[in-house]
């Protein structure tokens, strides 16, 4: 099996397990408020609208470390709520509940109004209300509300999972306060803090717990220090080839407006090396283009040119293929010293990190 054909059965798998989660809290919900199912309904089509790269991930790690707990469970004819598919869905789609609610919060601390091509929920809620305060407030809480529904599914999981998840989210959150007050501060900080702010904030919970989780749930905490050595290097080649396609991507793919990443002001590799590559005069104005909150089509075209002049891309791309190279060699070691795993599932996650450098979305 390819590794498209399999994310792709898999997202439309965990997609199916979302909506069916969020149908059912509506039962919960109707007597609350008067706008319950259609902001239940709101949530949904926000949900279930992503890659769910995260839910994938953590659904083959699940599968890749439990060949022998699922021939088990396959062979004492289990009721499908303690089966193995149960167990990869709900580990999916609690991942993917987490990753909707950080998407939530993150839109509005980054006031942007665009997601996948659609107004971001808090703008969604805003026009509901005719209020932007109330939109805001609303869309705080749906996300709140995507972290509570992921409760009950590590919960049927196993405490190790809720323990898990607690201490990378936590990570996660302290990160993203450093990068709330990174976009506003003056100094350039250097290329290593940045890298460690990839880490944690993005890398850390896009691959390493999805990836760990699922070893969790299958008892296979001896693969723990592999995982973090493969999730922790391709976590941070993610955000770079993020902050590439931030950049050079197709606008209709992304979902959202190129070159949001220079009007915010951050300080991606990109940036970094640019400044140092530059001339003075063009030094200057790209240091007025960058996080002035509103820029142009021809400024960030402009950016781009120079990017591609002073062999930017090419500086930022050895990086990224630097830490492609170690998650790749991490991978080679846990295939020969790890028994009892499924090798064809294995070899998805080695496409996985083969082509994480040439994704287009």
């Amino acid at each position: 099996m390819q590794w498209a054909e399999y994310s792709e059965s898999q997202r439309k798998s965990i997609s199916h397990g979302l909506e069916a989660r969020l149908e059912l809290a509506k039962s919960w919900c109707v007597p609350v408020a008067q706008d319950a199912v259609w902001t239940v309904d709101q949530i949904h089509d926000f949900a279930i609208g992503g890659k769910m790269l995260r839910g994938i991930l953590a659904s083959l790690s699940y599968e890749i470390f439990a060949p022998g707990l699922i021939e088990e469970l396959i062979g004492s004819n289990v009721s499908d709520n303690i089966g193995e598919q149960s167990i990869a869905m709900r580990l999916a789609c609690g991942i993917e509940l987490i990753q909707a609610g950080l998407l939530v919060h993150d839109d509005i601390m980054d006031k942007d109004e665009l997601r996948r091509g659609k107004p971001t929920l808090h703008k969604v809620f805003a026009a509901h209300n005719a209020s932007e305060a109330a939109g805001q407030g609303q869309a705080i809480c749906a996300g709140d509300l995507f972290y509570f529904l992921s409760i009950q599914d590590f919960a049927r999981v196993g405490a190790s999972i809720g323990e898990l998840v607690a201490q990378e989210l936590s990570m996660v959150c302290i990160a993203q306060m450093e990068d709330c007050k990174s976009g506003e501060a003056q100094d350039i900080p250097a290329l290593e803090r940045v890298l460690s702010l990839y880490r944690y904030k993005t890398g850390r919970y896009t691959i390493v717990l999805p990836l760990k989780a699922g070893a969790a749930a299958a008892g296979r905490f001896d693969a723990f220090p592999f995982l973090e050595e493969i999730g922790e290097n391709l976590g941070i080649l993610f955000q770079i080839q993020d902050d590439r396609l931030g950049l050079f991507g197709d606008e209709q793919s992304l979902g959202k407006p190129i070159g949001s990443d220079i009007r915010e002001g951050k300080k991606t590799p990109y940036v970094l090396f640019l400044l140092e590559a530059l001339p003075a005069p063009e030094k200057h104005i790209f240091e007025g283009i960058l996080g002035k909150g509103s820029v142009s089509a021809s400024e960030i075209e402009y950016v781009r040119t120079l990017i591609m002049q002073h062999g930017i891309d090419e500086k930022v791309a050895a990086l990224a293929r630097g830490y492609q190279e170690r998650a790749t060699v991490a991978l080679e070691r846990l295939s020969s010293e790890l028994q009892g795993i499924d090798y064809e599932k294995l070899d998805l996650l080695r496409q996985f990190v083969e082509t994480s450098s040439i994704r287009t979305r």
